[in-house]
């Protein structure tokens, strides 16, 4: 359903290849049974934003924005800011659930502290 909703996208580098486009869970698999199947708690994004992701390297402020860990070395940054824009493009459908993004920002500020 996340893949359909973004078109088969990423939606920061806009990579349409579908071997290369994961639907990303916003909140983990692991962390809340509750949330696994529902679309909105989930992102298209491409294998490298995808791993960042899950291990809270970057997360998406309000505006859904990205945002880099301040640890993740300079030549890593470099790579995930090679975006289309630093912002998510939003699918038609399925958008990503406000408080779903919110506790994603909460473990991104916790790993870091």
């Amino acid at each position: 359903m996340i893949l359909t909703a973004y078109g088969n996208r990423c939606a920061l580098t806009g990579i349409e290849d579908a071997r290369l486009i994961t639907a990303s869970h916003i909140v983990g698999w692991a962390e809340d049974a509750s949330v696994r199947v529902n679309p909105r708690n989930g992102i298209a994004l491409n294998a490298l934003h995808d791993r960042a992701f899950d291990r809270h390297l970057i997360t998406f402020d309000d505006d859904y924005r990205m945002v880099i860990a301040a640890d993740v070395p300079p030549e890593a940054r470099r790579q995930l800011q090679r975006v289309d824009s630093d912002r998510l493009s939003m699918p038609e459908r399925s958008l990503p659930d406000p408080a779903l993004m919110q506790r994603h920002r909460q473990r991104f500020h916790a790993r870091q502290a």
